[in-house]
This record gives C-alpha cells, structure tokens and sequence, in this order.
C-alpha cells in the first residue's frame, strides 16, 4: 500500500508508521449533521491528521454535502418559523364551522382502535348510505352539537392564551443561520 501511494502521490512514507487513516465523504457528513457528537468526530480526525489521507472526490462529495446540509437546516429553521408564524396568527384552534372536530374524532377513535381504516372503506358493511361508516358520522355530529359552545368557548381562552406569550424564536432564526451567527 505504502508504495502505491508513494508512486501516485511522489509521497515519503516513514517505515514506522503503520496506519494510513482514509476518510469519506460520510464519516465527514456524519460529523457535519452531528449536533452533539460533531466536535468528537473532528478531534478524532485532528489526532490523527499527519497520517490522514482525503481522497480527491471525498473533498468534492463532502463540499456538495455541506452545501446541502446548509441548505437543509435553512429550510428546517424556516419551517419552523412558519410554525411559529402560524401560532401567533392562529385565530382558532377548533373550526366549529366544518366538519374538522368530527373528523379529528373519528381518526383518533380509529388511531387509538389501532385499525385500518383502508380494509374498512372495500366493505359494503362500512360504507355507503346504511353502513356503519354513515352511523358513526351521524354519532359524531350529534356530540359536536352538544359540545359546539363550549368548543367556541375553548377557542377564545385558548387563543387570548397564545396572544399573551411571546415564543423564544431566537435558536431558529434561519438568517442568524447563514450569518453565521447560531
């Protein structure tokens, strides 16, 4: 090995010094994305950088996937930002004007039932006009009647609520990101 490198690189390898360490491009991506182990992986590579060899095309796979990795963490933020955006513009939490609440309902009782509610739709017991998928509509519309006052009720304390605290948005601000400054 030793030889082979020395021929293509015009390198001088000392006899003594048996370990030749070749990084790739995802052992250096993984230490990009790490949040908390990043500093380790880059110790790691400075402990042993004298015998460290980086290949021509991992330098450009690992350029590309720092570009990317950028680019991922500026959406994420700003994702998130939109998140944040729509909390402080959120107006209500339940729409007592469509069929919202009945529809979160019915997928939480199925969620939690732990069915599938595709094997259920092919059933002609299920669905259409008689089936139980009807009854159980017309079951979830008579409790959204009886508790549709206090859901607007609801609504108003918990949106005075969110009007009232001022989320910290600071470790998110995707342009403090690109400054450099997170």
């Amino acid at each position: 090995m030793n030889n082979y490198f020395a021929s293509l690189y015009n390198l001088n390898f000392n006899e003594d010094e048996q370990t030749l360490y070749v990084f790739d491009s995802n052992y250096i991506s993984y230490a990009i994305q790490s949040v908390h182990n990043s500093e380790k992986f880059f110790n790691a590579l400075e402990k042993v950088i004298d015998k460290t060899y980086l290949p021509f095309i991992v330098y450009l796979e690992s350029i590309d996937n720092i570009r990317n990795h950028i680019s991922g963490t500026k959406n994420t933020l700003d994702a998130i930002n939109r998140i944040f955006e729509g909390i402080e513009d959120l107006e209500s939490i339940f729409d007592t004007d469509t069929n919202a609440f009945q529809t979160f309902l019915k997928e939480k009782i199925i969620s939690n039932q732990r069915i599938d509610i595709n094997v259920l739709r092919g059933n002609i017991n299920f669905k259409g006009n008689s089936g139980a998928d009807k009854k159980i509509d017309i079951f979830l519309d008579e409790i959204f009647n009886k508790v549709k006052s206090q859901l607007d009720e609801l609504n108003k304390v918990l949106v005075e609520s969110l009007k009232q605290v001022e989320p910290d948005k600071g470790d998110f601000n995707s342009q403090k990101y690109i400054e450099g400054h997170l």
